[in-house]
């Protein structure tokens, strides 16, 4: 499984993962386990990698498990807050074509479309879970894709009914933060930087030049607390002001997601689950 979400009534984000799970076991394969505690309301998105599907429970966990997507090779998902709206991209090139489909939903993942009207998404043809992220804001109207190629960016702020392709700089765009009203719109291009928008994805401006291997982003609801992951062999970095400074933490970690108020931050490796409680200064506990 290559994604799992769980989002706490009424749609606040908790804890999602980029670890690969086994899809037969249903265990996650490099050993990490976590209990979560699902409330009236909550919803529980799990993604297959390959031609597992989209699985979506809304049920504490208890009912039986609804198959929305099909066989389809989910590479990215994202959702609004309260969950009704949620976008999807499918890796066609994983089924011998050279271009990725773009599908939406607006009843909680209970049925697809798919937006045909936007640009084509150049697909690298590689393997790095980087590749090709889909993050919207909190209402869902505001949707950024970032493609594998070329550093392009595609935003809509229609619910996906127009498009505006920009490039922010040449690279590859590999994670993607937006905050909930989308204004604030956070893009980690490997070996280059960390970029900013304050309008909406309309302009973008280098806020950190160390060209690494920047691997995914996630910030809080204002935008202001920002946290970017290199990888599991480099170490994190976090900003408590809007991406205007950054510091690097004391461990390497692969991903990270981040509550809406910023204060609550999930960290993930091949070893483990880390947390924080301070914006990601420190790190409290680590679950192996």
């Amino acid at each position: 499984i290559n994604y799992i979400k769980l989002m706490k009534s009424p749609g606040t984000e908790i804890i999602q993962s980029n670890s690969t799970m086994d899809n037969n076991a249903g265990a996650i394969s490099n050993k990490v386990s976590a209990t979560l505690k699902l409330n009236a309301g909550d919803q529980l998105w799990v993604i297959g990698y390959q031609n597992s599907g989209f699985t979506v429970n809304t049920n504490y966990g208890e009912s039986a498990w609804s198959n929305t997507g099909g066989t389809k090779y989910w590479r990215s998902v994202c959702g609004s807050a309260t969950g009704d709206r949620m976008y999807a991209i499918s890796l066609k090139w994983a089924l011998g074509d050279t271009t990725n489909t773009f599908w939406t939903s607006s009843d909680y993942g209970s049925t697809w479309s798919q937006i045909t009207n936007m640009p084509t998404i150049p697909q690298a043809f590689s393997s790095d879970s980087s590749m090709n992220r889909v993050r919207c804001c909190g209402l869902g109207r505001n949707i950024y894709i970032g493609s594998g190629t070329a550093g392009l960016l595609y935003r809509s702020n229609d619910f996906g009914a127009n498009w505006t392709e920009s490039q922010i700089v040449a690279g590859t765009v590999g994670g993607i933060a937006v905050s909930a009203t989308g204004q604030y719109v956070y893009v980690a291009i490997p070996s280059v930087g960390l970029y900013r928008s304050y309008d909406y994805g309309s302009t973008f401006s280098i806020i950190n030049n160390t060209a690494t291997s920047w691997s995914n982003m996630c910030c809080s609801a204002t935008g202001q607390f920002v946290i970017a992951t290199r990888g599991s062999s480099a170490t994190y970095a976090y900003s408590i002001d809007y991406g205007a400074s950054w510091t690097f933490g004391a461990n390497n970690y692969a991903d990270a997601t981040m509550s809406g108020c910023g204060n609550l931050v999930w960290f993930c490796n091949s070893t483990g689950v880390a947390w924080s409680d301070d914006n990601g200064k420190t790190i409290q506990t680590t679950y192996t």
